[in-house]
């Protein structure tokens, strides 16, 4: 299964790092740990995952806005 960051998320991802790492130096990190954990859930779970379309899947990462 692949998995990608279209450009416009990968960027909002980035902002978002550098966003948590502007409030604590760790949270940075446990921001780029929960994302890596979600990713590996869609990997072995998509299936429980909704459909966004006809292609594509929504998961959310609730630990963090």
């Amino acid at each position: 299964m692949k998995i990608e960051f279209n450009e416009p998320a990968f960027k909002e991802y980035e902002d978002a790092i550098e966003f948590y790492n502007l409030q604590s130096e760790v949270l940075g990190d446990k921001f780029i740990i929960e994302v890596d954990n979600t990713i590996k859930i869609i990997r072995n779970y998509r299936e429980i995952f909704p459909k966004y379309t006809n292609h594509t899947r929504k998961a959310v990462i609730n630990v963090f806005p």
